[in-house]
């Protein structure tokens, strides 16, 4: 998992490159590609909601290349910070409620209950999965088990977006099951680690 989580990455990061040093040469600023990324991604949650799935994916995809951008021209221009990186993550948990709320709201739409339970439980195990490192690496460990982190997420949003809503129902069913199941691994990782801390603080 961790092999194909650094591929995707690694693909990512080669794609968009060339379009990060474009940026970084022009003096864009890192911020402001990450808040083009949240107004791509709640662009992308209400085209969701509306039944507009194909240009739901591709406002998805902007949002993905923001994403991947905003980092590199930060890294490139010298401009990497704390503050930089909160406001990325926040942001990032804000577009990620507001597609999958998109996702529920059109099943809702539909009269497809069953789909909008998962898509509900997809949202909260989404958040959950994101929560889970967070608080954990603010307890000082790293938690970066499991497999389904956003970049896994987002291109299983998209391909459901792109081969329509049958496929989107699917997706949303994997999504559901995948991140409550690494939720729940990283909570029981998380707790073992802080029993073993606790255990050599003990003695």
């Amino acid at each position: 998992m961790v092999f194909w989580r650094e591929w995707l990455r690694g693909a990512f990061r080669f794609l968009f490159g060339w379009p990060a040093r474009l940026l970084a040469g022009l003096k864009v600023s890192p911020t402001a590609l990450t808040l083009c990324g949240l107004l791509a991604g709640l662009g992308a949650g209400f085209l969701f909601a509306l039944g507009d799935l194909s240009g739901a994916a591709w406002l998805l995809l902007l949002a993905g290349f923001f994403d991947m951008t905003d980092g590199q021209v930060a890294r490139l221009r010298g401009l990497e910070s704390k503050r930089g990186a909160y406001i990325d993550s926040f942001t990032d948990r804000w577009a990620d409620g507001v597609v999958l709320s998109g996702v529920a709201f059109l099943t809702a739409r539909q009269g497809d209950w069953l789909y909008l339970a998962f898509s509900l439980a997809a949202l909260i195990g989404s958040l959950t999965v994101s929560y889970a490192k967070a608080r954990a690496e603010g307890l000082g460990l790293e938690c970066g088990v499991g497999f389904w982190e956003r970049p896994e997420r987002t291109v299983l949003l998209l391909i459901g977006a792109f081969a329509g809503y049958t496929a989107l129902k699917i997706c949303v069913i994997i999504l559901a099951v995948g991140t409550f199941c690494t939720a729940l691994r990283r909570l029981a990782y998380t707790l073992a680690r802080l029993s073993e801390t606790d255990a050599k603080g003990g003695e």
